[in-house]
């Protein structure tokens, strides 16, 4: 799990984030079960108010619920057009459509003259 993960489950970018990628890096110096690492982290983003206190998860928490914006619980609609798009162009897209002020989204090729 790491930063995209992260923005991938709604968490926005900056000091949240950043306090995510402590959590995972304690979580695993503790020896946890990574296969149940992303189970543990959507937790905290999904209900940070439980969490506050908690010694592992609190300061993620506390970073999640300063952020003060809604989390998307589905990206915003976005569409795709153009065959010769590099992969991490819609992988970007994809991304963006996660963040809470997206509404929607357009991917085109750019078809100018060479």
């Amino acid at each position: 799990m790491n930063t995209k993960d992260l923005i991938r489950l709604g968490v926005p970018p900056g000091e949240a984030t950043r306090r995510g990628s402590e959590l995972i890096s304690r979580y695993i110096l503790k020896g946890l079960d990574r296969t149940k690492l992303a189970e543990f982290v959507e937790g905290v983003v999904k209900q940070p108010s439980e969490f506050v206190e908690d010694d592992l998860r609190g300061e993620f928490a506390k970073a999640l619920l300063r952020c003060q914006r809604p989390l998307r619980e589905a990206p915003a609609a976005w569409r795709q057009w153009g065959a010769g798009l590099e992969p991490e162009a819609a992988n970007q897209m994809g991304r963006a459509c996660q963040l809470p002020i997206a509404v929607a989204g357009a991917l085109m090729e750019f078809f100018g003259q060479s």
